[in-house]
């Protein structure tokens, strides 16, 4: 029975490995964009630079880029540029986008949440007995179906 003899290799001293993979840890890597995503406005943002995008509260934003923490690019209308970040809210599929028809304020296990005319929230789940949950911002509570009006043309 004979042994096979493998070929010999040179490994080398190991210096192009290390400085391989010194290289991939040193190359930045890039975030990868977000994909675009639909956005309401919440409150007004006036422009200040000409590629910046003037938004009123309730318009339909598309947004584009949404890398930076401050500013975020979109699309509203014909119309693209930046805005602050804190304007707008994500509309997630499941939510419909409505205006406050009337100033209320709702008791949510303690926490008070006052609306104002004209505001702009989300439901987030089915009508029961003519009380629906809502989103405003971060904070969450339940409110009468009467007091909001659905605005059609975020229907996705």
């Amino acid at each position: 029975m004979s042994k096979a003899r493998g070929k010999s290799l040179d490994l080398g001293d190991g210096d192009d490995e290390k400085q391989a993979a010194q290289t991939l840890r040193s190359e930045p890597t890039r975030p990868t964009a977000p994909a675009p995503h639909i956005c309401v406005c919440l409150q007004k943002h006036r422009i200040k630079g000409a590629d910046e995008l003037e938004l009123r509260p309730g318009d339909r934003v598309l947004v584009l880029d949404s890398s930076q923490p401050d500013w975020w690019k979109g699309k509203c209308f014909s119309s693209s540029g930046w805005f602050p970040r804190e304007c707008v809210a994500r509309v997630h599929s499941n939510e419909r986008v409505c205006v406050v028809t009337h100033a209320l304020q709702l008791n949510e296990n303690g926490t008070l949440l006052r609306l104002q005319k004209d505001d702009i929230v989300m439901t987030t789940g089915p009508d029961e007995a003519g009380m629906v949950p809502i989103r405003c911002g971060h904070q969450r509570a339940c409110c009468p179906l009467k007091y909001l009006q659905v605005l059609d043309y975020f229907d996705m």
